[in-house]
């Protein structure tokens, strides 16, 4: 009886090792499960982290973006200016369309004023309807300007890199005139998963240019004041295919655009001869015969103010403003009419020039002269009410 007792107490043992094992195997089991579930669960948390990481920085890159062209918009810089080389200027445009909007017409930006004109980017449905165009559209100011552009055009909104590069000569004999693009199928930009539109239809497109005026009335000029001895020339120009002798100092006292070419870090500083691009070499002469001594009022006039704002503005040149808009304010009308003088006050930040040309309109006669003309459609609506308030305050005071 003794020796059974022991058997079974030793099989009874080996059954509880055996289902303790068994128990300690699933339970290693379970253990593994969850471990491999939590390890699991780790990775989707990290890829997930990673993919909102990406995203969160995409949408702060492209928000960092947006802000900072919207505040170079709110310091009056002409257009959302980006600086190039020596602070060369490139404009840019970005607009936000629907595809709704483009079925049987034109779509548009808002408008800047530069160089003399105001641009805007149009987009439309091909007439062909079969895809998207793009439009940069120009609107001079004067008869005797054209301007050579260098423009790249950009759809937005997909990893894709669809954008469109060219030059183009407009001149004023049609304004409005615009160069055109096609971009992509109508059926790729408006299929969502391509990432061109949003829900609602929306999408984004943007335009970089840079604009190099040619004024037709500006004149031959000799440059032989540039040597009269009144100044000593120790660097020389090359704008086109001429040569002019200046002087560094006297540039950089007039210019920050000049100080940062000829003193600043670049190779330029230390080079006897610099090339000038984007300008004409008659229009520059103008330009330095204004700069350098002796002063003369005829240096300004009719034929050459226009170009002379325009790459003073391009320059940095604020004495050549301030000479520009005190010839404007002191010419008759039969020089220069009274809407291209408020074209000029509003394009370049006149504000002496504006206050002056407001002051003009006096009668009924001023007011209709201005509004039958061409032009009136492309002064500001701040400038116009300025206009009527002015002429509604003198007949106030009339009875």
């Amino acid at each position: 009886m003794k020796r059974k007792y022991v058997v079974n107490d030793s099989n009874e043992a080996e059954t509880d090792v055996s289902e303790a094992l068994s128990d300690q195997q699933k339970n290693v089991g379970d253990l593994y499960g969850r471990m491999e579930a939590m390890i699991n669960n780790k990775f989707v948390e990290i890829r997930d982290s990673i993919h909102k990481k990406l995203s969160e920085n995409k949408d702060a890159i492209m928000q960092n973006r947006l802000e900072i062209r919207e505040s170079l918009l709110k310091t009056g810089m002409v257009g959302a200016e980006k600086k190039g080389p020596f602070g060369l200027k490139r404009n840019f445009l970005e607009a936000t369309f629907n595809i709704d909007d483009l079925l049987s017409t034109f779509s548009y930006s808002k408008t800047i004023n530069y160089a003399g004109a105001k641009w805007c980017l149009a987009v439309k449905k091909t007439e062909e309807g079969h895809k998207l165009g793009a439009y940069v559209v120009h609107k001079a100011d004067s008869v005797n300007i054209s301007y050579d552009t260098n423009y790249t055009i950009r759809l937005l909104g997909s990893s894709e890199n669809i954008q469109k590069e060219g030059k183009s000569c407009l001149a004023y004999e049609s304004p409005g005139k615009a160069f055109r693009h096609s971009f992509l199928l109508w059926s790729r930009l408006v299929n969502i998963t391509n990432g061109f539109v949003d829900e609602k239809g929306n999408f984004k497109m943007e335009v970089e240019f840079s604009v190099t005026g040619n004024t037709t009335a500006c004149g031959p000029l000799n440059p032989q004041f540039l040597i009269s001895g009144f100044v000593e020339s120790n660097c020389t120009l090359l704008v086109e295919d001429r040569r002019f002798p200046v002087n560094k100092e006297l540039l950089s006292a007039y210019s920050n655009y000049f100080k940062t070419l000829l003193f600043g870090e670049f190779r330029e500083k230390d080079q006897d001869e610099i090339e000038m691009k984007d300008v004409s070499a008659e229009e520059f002469i103008h330009l330095l015969k204004v700069i350098y001594p002796p002063f003369d009022d005829a240096d300004v006039n009719s034929n050459n103010v226009g170009s002379l704002l325009r790459l003073a503005d391009y320059y940095q040149v604020k004495a050549v403003s301030d000479r520009c808009s005190k010839y404007l304010r002191k010419c008759a009308i039969s020089e220069v009419p009274l809407i291209e003088k408020l074209l000029y006050a509003q394009n370049y930040r006149l504000l002496e020039l504006l206050e002056h040309c407001v002051k003009e309109f006096k009668t009924f006669d001023d007011v209709k002269n201005l509004r039958s003309t061409g032009k009136y459609s492309l002064l500001d609506k701040d400038i116009k009410l300025q206009i009527f308030e002015h002429f509604a305050s003198i007949l106030h005071s009339n009875h």
